[in-house]
């Protein structure tokens, strides 16, 4: 074999080698290179920067090998196609001027164009050895090219695939920088990776990733940049809170709130437009629309202001959209109910459409039946047991019969009510809810005035009223209660029946009453109360005892009826506040089981039964 034909197959399994990624290019080294120094422009030790700068030329800029060693990075890392950081906070990543470096091992995220390029700097661990430490950069769905180090003296070593670019640790003391440019060749909907290992392992091609893991990005694939472009998935257009014209919101719910407006308010519409990379997207114009007469403000601001909700004066609004945005929306009809369809746009684009609904003016309030019919005299929200609050049930609604959310004030006491009040809500032993739009129905507790004399006890009626928004009282029906001290006098005690069978539930009522034989008062509890019943009846649900409470004077308890037939006996006593002796009795269980003897006996009688068929029929036959 000639000369010329050995070296013309060198040449071929050379190719073919690099071609396959199995040999690599390498720059001839040269010792005493220059190496770059902790805190350098392009990244401390042991960090990647990826360009994540706009680029306008069409090619991502890379800086010299002087440049590369600056203590000031001189040059911005950029790219070609970058789309969006879609990586969560890491304190071991950050943005800057530069680029984006990452460092810790920390993996990140990203999105760029089809084809895009992008450019890296990567700096290795510090070394404080005879050698460097090695430093690599892989990418997948990708190639490395444009290799610069901090020297024209620094060797590096490119795979045959363009894949990893590496410096072995065959270099003096100190960190080893490599910087280049990366061009992405996966189709949309890929997954590209670039990530950054360094370490004292890596020296050769068969070891370079053998160190620790700098940061990896995993870049997916776009067709094209849908930066900027809203994305309703990952926006905000939620309903907030209403306010009062004097009021702000900030409220930045992620849910649409499910009360209706009272009436006089302002309608709250929050928008955060966000593009498909979480990106907020701002700029173009956010304009509003409402119907039936309501008025919008559309303003691009982190908190409202009442001057804000005052320069609501037309149907239509619009404003350059920021990342946090709010529509303000009047009342159609000022103190009427109603409803305004609000459509929001951006950019001539639909993003929201929300119906408010308002209520209107007070028109009725209603005390409901449930309410307490036994007062207890001298009882306060604030100084008196919590178990006498919320004893007014009450609705207030507009002349459409929705719901209204306004706490009332009493009026119009008679008899033993004089100088009764009701709770607010700034009182703090109990909470009292105002009339809830949702529930339909509003709570609250009277506080009586007190008092020893006779006229302190006994019949009463009260009202309550809200103010119209012309300062009219709206005064609800008269309620009638009684008014009885809050010590138990005498007391009765009964079951619902005398007798039960196996299984039943038995209903023991309590009923007690004040010295002056009113009923005792709801919310009143059972101090001392002991009920003692023998086997044979068990407590069914909530055992009564001295916590439970009175209502109108009565007080019912449950029991199960056992299986053994016999007599019951049963005591109830409250030892507490009054002298009274206990009250004693006694109810049955009827067995009504068929024993066996008279089982035998039916037995018997049907047998005679059919003997005497049976001789009847024998002797018509011989008659026959």
């Amino acid at each position: 074999m000639s000369t010329k034909t050995i070296k013309q197959r060198i040449a071929l399994v050379a190719v073919s080698a690099l071609t396959a990624g199995l040999f690599t290019v390498v720059s001839a080294p040269i010792a005493n290179a220059t190496l770059t120094v902790a805190g350098a422009g392009y990244g401390a030790p042991n960090t990647l920067v990826i360009g994540t700068n706009v680029n306008t030329t069409g090619t991502p800029a890379l800086p010299t090998s002087a440049q590369l060693n600056a203590l000031v990075a001189p040059v911005p890392l950029t790219s070609v196609g970058w789309v969006a950081n879609t990586s969560a906070a890491d304190a071991n990543s950050s943005a800057n001027s530069t680029g984006t470096s990452t460092t810790a091992g920390v993996a990140r995220t990203g999105v760029m164009q089809a084809g895009g390029k992008i450019s890296f700097a990567a700096t290795s661990i510090a070394s404080a050895g005879a050698t460097s430490v090695g430093l690599t950069v892989v990418v997948t769905g990708g190639t490395i090219g444009s290799l610069v180090t901090t020297s024209a003296t620094v060797p590096t070593s490119l795979s045959g695939d363009s894949k990893s670019a590496s410096i072995y640790n065959t270099q003096i003391v100190g960190v080893n920088t490599l910087a280049g440019l990366i061009t992405l060749n996966g189709a949309a909907g890929t997954l590209a990776t670039i990530a950054a290992y360094s370490g004292t392992g890596i020296v050769g091609d068969t070891s370079r990733t053998s160190g620790t893991l700098i940061a990896i990005w995993s870049i997916t694939i776009a067709a094209s940049d849908n930066t900027g472009t809203v994305n309703l998935g990952e926006s905000t257009v939620t309903q907030q809170p209403c306010i009062t014209y004097a009021t702000f919101s900030d409220a930045k719910n992620a849910f649409d709130t499910l009360s209706r407006c009272a009436n006089g308010r302002v309608g709250v519409v929050y928008v955060g437009l966000k593009d498909v990379y979480t990106s907020a997207v701002t700029g173009g114009q956010l304009s509003a629309t409402a119907t039936n007469g309501a008025f919008v403000n559309v303003v691009g601001v982190q908190t409202t202001t009442a001057g804000d909700n005052y320069a609501a004066t037309t149907a239509f609004d619009t404003t350059a959209a920021t990342s946090n945005n709010y529509v303000l929306v009047t009342q159609p009809v000022a103190n009427v109910g109603g409803s305004t369809t609000v459509t929001i746009m951006y950019a001539g684009t639909v993003v929201g459409t929300k119906t408010i609904n308002f209520a209107g003016d007070v028109a009725t309030v209603t005390i409901m039946p449930t309410s307490a019919t036994v007062i207890a005299n001298g009882v306060t929200s604030t100084t008196s047991a919590s178990s006498f609050g919320l004893t007014v049930v009450y609705q207030i609604k507009d002349a459409a019969g929705n719901a209204i959310s306004s706490t009332p004030t009493l009026t119009g006491a008679t008899g033993a009510m004089l100088g009764a009040t009701l709770s607010t809500s700034a009182e703090t032993t109990y909470t009292i809810p105002s009339s809830s739009a949702t529930a339909n129905t509003g709570y609250a507790t009277i506080n009586h005035a007190g008092g020893t004399a006779t006229t302190n006890f006994g019949a009463g009626t009260y009202q309550i009223q809200v103010l119209n928004g012309a300062g009219v009282a709206v005064k609800s029906n008269v309620y009638s209660v009684t008014v009885s001290s809050q010590t138990t006098y005498t007391f009765t005690a009964s079951f619902d029946k005398a007798s039960y069978s196996a299984g039943d539930f038995a209903t023991m009522t309590i009923s007690a009453k004040d010295i002056n034989g009113a009923p005792m008062p709801t919310g009143k509890t059972m101090p001392g109360l002991v009920i003692s019943v023998t086997a044979g009846l068990t407590v069914a649900g909530a055992e009564c005892n001295s916590a439970s409470t009175f209502t109108a004077g009565s007080k019912t308890c449950s029991f199960a009826v056992g299986n053994t037939a016999g007599s019951y006996s049963w005591a109830v006593a409250l030892t507490t506040g009054t002298l009274q002796a206990p009250v004693t009795g006694v109810v049955k269980q009827a067995d009504t089981a068929v024993s066996n003897a008279e089982v035998l006996k039916s037995i018997v009688a049907l047998i005679a039964s059919i003997n005497k068929q049976i001789a009847a029929l024998q002797k018509l036959i011989l008659k026959r």
